[in-house]
């Protein structure tokens, strides 16, 4: 194998005798348990962090726009959605906005080089 080449993965699967489906993958698959926890957790921890980041634009948008308050009372008695209405009415649009652009960047990046 030479240098700067990545080490590929292919699983291939047959549902049926007449088709075959592969994944091809510069990543190893997590194949220890250990290796799988951490991959489950980083994964539910970028969906945790998406979804605050959404919420946070969203109440952002009702402050701008000053809709009728439609927050769900749980929401809106929460520490995370008096944290989000507290982020929403102190932190201007201008770094609002690209902060979040940054944020969602990080989230959607994969974990690996390759």
């Amino acid at each position: 194998m030479g240098i700067g080449v990545p080490q590929c993965t292919l699983r291939t699967y047959q549902p049926t005798p007449t088709t075959v489906r592969f994944t091809v993958s510069t990543r190893a698959a997590p194949e220890r348990v250990v290796g799988q926890v951490k991959h489950y957790l980083l994964l539910a921890g970028r969906i945790l962090v998406a979804s605050i980041l959404i919420f946070i634009l969203w109440i952002k948008w009702l402050v701008v726009y000053q809709v009728p308050e439609v927050v769900p009372l749980v929401l809106q008695y929460s520490t995370c959605g008096q944290m989000a209405l507290w982020i929403a009415e102190r932190v201007p649009s201008i770094y609002l906005l690209p902060t979040a652009f940054l944020i969602a960047l990080a989230v959607v990046q994969r974990g690996y080089k390759g």
